[in-house]
């Protein structure tokens, strides 16, 4: 027997066999027998030729029961399609693209693409995130199972102790100026991970809602999740001034056209991702710490920055102390200052900051420990008034002086100059009552000074020391220090 190949030669020869008009004496007694021997082969074969020869169903369901599979073999591999626990009627669509397998994306379960799975793993569908939150409680997670866009004016409030798992989708509000995300979880630690949250198109620019808008938290992980919002910001994390929660993780991305501020950190934050556009970070209270940021941030009142990286190409400061702190932070910037204080208040320590237009740390007012200041285009530590004063600090300029003193203090500080010019100093004093105590300057011209000023009265210093310079003090120079040291070396400035 031999197999005709085709439904087409199937057809071919029932036809033939059938066909009341052939003269018998035609069709021999062996041939009536070979035909009909091979339709029944064609047919015997299975499914598998069934399928070939006749690659649409007509209509007709292929059920399988309870424990089967349906295999997909090829020599050496089987792949294997195995049956589950449907809690209803079930409907999947394969993507119309050659050589693919439908994923959860493409599944639309029971009506809708998010769900609240029960303690046995069996899942409750809904068709918008609204209708699972009034559904969620405390424990549950929500799950999403493909892309959702929202054009209406909808607001995502997550309930008290809810965790959202996007399971690597996109939620988009697009043409609102709603708040896309809000969560407030007083006392309870939860997670919105993995996946996109899109606020776009605000019909009020720079000031149409937030992409997440968090509230006190006790515990809430953001990992694998990120935020993009053109409204008012990307991220508000405002705890009304108590100070309350930590978000861990979270990548933010301000892309409205606002110049204040794109991002609020009012509660406790680290290892998250800032892109600030063209706005700012203002970090406010408590602390943000081991994150990074591509842009500018500002400090409020008590503001804290730990082990935070700055990279900033904006015309503003890439950090401004203001009333905060900042510890074991890198910072880097285009356009302005690297670190600016001008605040009685502001402390920084531990940290670096490169700039490629201004100082490097411009100290205005406040304090500065152990910290390096570098600039290509002027000096790489400045400062300018009485209250400010840096300790164990560098500054170190390719363009001019390292450092430059007008008023306040500079205690066991460096001034590095790489300029090969007679106006590459080590320190630059224009000053009215400054003090230069314990410090070093380097210089690469030789005519040039470890200490020359412009406009020099008031000014005490001692033990200074310096290298690569033939005269160590500038002739327009004089010292206000009139103390002798004693016996001891002791010397009152």
């Amino acid at each position: 027997m031999a197999d005709l190949g085709s439904r087409t030669n199937l057809d071919t020869a029932i036809n033939t066999l059938l066909d009341d008009a052939q003269p018998n004496e035609a069709i021999q007694p062996s041939d009536h027998n070979t035909l009909l021997k091979n339709a029944l082969d064609t047919v015997a074969n299975g499914l598998p030729n069934t399928l070939r020869t006749n690659p649409e169903t007509g209509g007709q369901d292929l059920e399988v029961t309870s424990g089967d599979n349906i295999d997909f073999k090829n020599s050496g591999f089987v792949g294997a399609l195995t049956s589950g626990t449907l809690t209803g009627n079930q409907t999947y669509t394969l993507p119309d693209n050659t050589g693919t397998i439908a994923l959860t994306s493409d599944i639309v379960s029971g009506g809708g693409v998010v769900g609240i799975s029960d303690s046995s793993g069996s899942y409750t569908y809904y068709s918008t995130y609204a209708l699972a939150v009034a559904s969620a409680g405390a424990g549950d997670i929500i799950e999403q199972f493909g892309n959702i866009t929202e054009t209406g004016n909808v607001t995502i409030t997550i309930p008290i102790g809810v965790s959202v798992n996007m399971n690597g989708y996109t939620y988009t509000l697009d043409g609102s100026d709603n708040s896309a995300f809000v969560y407030n979880g007083v006392g309870t630690k939860t997670k919105i991970i993995n996946g996109t949250i899109i606020k776009q198109n605000s019909p009020t620019p720079n000031g149409g809602g937030v992409g997440l808008e968090i509230g006190q938290t006790a515990e809430l992980d953001l990992s694998g999740l990120t935020v993009i919002s053109d409204g008012l910001y990307c991220l508000n994390f405002n705890t009304s001034g108590s100070g309350q929660g930590l978000i861990v993780g979270g990548i933010f991305y301000y892309t409205g056209t606002g110049t204040g501020f794109g991002h609020i950190v009012e509660g406790k934050m680290k290892n998250a991702f800032f892109n600030t556009g063209t706005s700012i970070l203002r970090v406010i209270g408590e602390s943000l710490q081991d994150s990074m940021v591509l842009g500018a941030v500002q400090l409020a009142t008590n503001g804290v920055l730990k082990n935070v990286n700055i990279y900033n190409t904006l015309a503003t400061h890439a950090l401004n102390l203001a009333d905060g702190k900042a510890y074991n932070c890198e910072v880097y910037s285009q356009s302005s200052y690297g670190i600016y204080s001008i605040s009685n208040n502001s402390e920084v320590y531990n940290s670096t900051a490169r700039s490629d237009s201004n100082h490097g740390i411009h100290l205005g007012r406040g304090k500065a420990f152990n910290c390096y200041g570098f600039s290509n285009a002027n000096v790489g530590l400045f400062v300018n008034q009485l209250n400010a004063e840096a300790y164990n600090c560098t500054g170190e300029s390719s363009a001019t002086a390292g450092a430059e003193l007008r008023i306040g203090k500079l205690v066991n500080c460096i001034g590095i100059s790489t300029f090969n010019n007679t106006a590459g100093h080590g320190f630059l004093i224009n000053n009215n009552g400054g003090k230069l105590i314990n410090c070093f300057a380097q210089v690469t011209n030789a005519g040039a000074y470890a200490l020359q000023g412009t406009v020099a009265r008031n000014l005490t210093f001692a033990n200074l020391t310096g290298t690569g310079m033939t005269t160590l003090i500038g002739t327009n120079i004089t010292n206000n220090q009139t103390n002798t040291p004693d016996a001891y070396g002791n010397i009152l400035i």
